[in-house]
């Protein structure tokens, strides 16, 4: 499918980083040759945005806009069916299915040793823990603890199936 046969005017807002569900769409559109608008918002924005959007969540796809689509995984689906990146046979498309629910697994694993130093309060601890000795020594661990087992873990089934699919990796972690 040539690129001029999926050129719609698409909207993808996400906040004003190169990282996490965003960037994922964001390269999809990229790789897939579909045009677009980089809708970046500012945190202090998405107050404001958080309630009108579909699932109080970003990031959002609009196009030609109709209906704005919310939920990284679908809109991933969505726009790889436009473009071509998304297969057809029921295998591959499993394949791809499992990698991206694997990439979600590895990010919930990462987020709360991400977040507990810089929103502790969305962990059940005090706000403004993070900044005191104890909440500081607490996030320390846990991110060593994530490093330690949780990394290691998931860049070897990264690694498997790139080994397993004619890719390059021949590390072990």
């Amino acid at each position: 499918m040539s690129s001029k046969e999926h050129q719609h005017d698409v909207t993808i807002t996400y906040f004003n980083h190169n990282m996490a569900q965003g960037e994922k769409v964001r390269l999809c559109c990229v790789l897939g040759g579909i045009s677009f608008n980089d809708n970046r918002i500012r945190n202090s924005e998405w107050k404001d945005l958080k309630g009108i959007t579909p699932h109080g969540v970003l990031p959002l796809l609009l196009e030609d806009g109709k209906e704005v689509k919310g939920q990284s995984t679908a809109i991933l689906r969505y726009l790889g069916r436009r473009c071509g990146l998304y297969p057809n046979d029921p295998e591959t498309a499993y394949q791809i299915d499992m990698l991206l629910g694997l990439a979600s697994d590895f990010d919930r694993s990462w987020r709360v040793p991400l977040y507990m130093g810089i929103r502790p309060e969305k962990f059940y601890h005090d706000a403004g823990s993070a900044d005191t000795d104890f909440g500081q020594m607490r996030t320390k661990r846990a991110r060593e603890a994530w490093l330690a087992t949780e990394l290691p873990k998931y860049m070897n089934l990264y690694s498997s199936y790139l080994r397993r699919n004619g890719g390059t990796s021949t590390q072990a972690f």
